[in-house]
């Protein structure tokens, strides 16, 4: 079996998908923010995502490569998409940042399945970890999906002016 220092290269190549969703999660989280500065002018709400959630999202990718670095292992950093997404209302944004975090939570499984099966216990003892992390982070997203969703039952610019005005108030992202 083919390896780089402690991983084998499934694992190592499972990793590195985790790391490159963290950094896909941080480019799109940043267009997102600017979106919510620009066209939606909502300043308190991108405060919070570009803050507790872009810059948390390079973060996670350390926690990834760290691991790595420690088993003797390098990381490749896949490539990002251009930042120029659009979308229709701050609730769209919001279902994109909660559907990519979830794809995050996906890969981390899956990253699970391929050490389980090469019974790498010493890496599943870290991704077990690093999967735990992930609860508060979806549920702060779901918390904003459901929280724009019943402000903003009428689509009025009002209602998005007043869940700007609240956000502090529903401790998103906190640890």
């Amino acid at each position: 079996m083919l390896s780089e220092g402690l991983l084998t290269i499934e694992i190592k190549e499972a990793l590195e998908e985790i790391v490159k969703q963290c950094f896909y999660n941080n480019r799109i989280a940043d267009r997102i923010a600017s979106l919510l500065s620009v066209q939606f002018v909502m300043p308190a709400t991108e405060k919070i995502i570009h803050s507790k959630y872009a810059h948390l999202m390079p973060i996670l990718a350390d926690v990834i490569t760290d691991y790595m670095s420690a088993r003797d292992c390098s990381a490749i950093y896949g490539e990002t998409p251009i930042g120029n997404q659009e979308y229709n209302t701050p609730l769209d944004c919001f279902q994109k940042l909660l559907e990519i975090n979830l794809e995050l939570e996906s890969k981390t499984k899956k990253a699970i399945d391929v050490v389980m099966e090469q019974k790498d216990y010493v890496t599943k003892v870290e991704l077990d970890s690093f999967l735990k992390s992930l609860i508060p982070i979806t549920n702060s997203l779901l918390t904003l999906v459901d929280k724009a969703e019943n402000y903003n039952k009428l689509e009025d610019s009002r209602e998005w002016m007043s869940f700007d005005k609240d956000v502090h108030i529903f401790n998103l992202f906190e640890d």
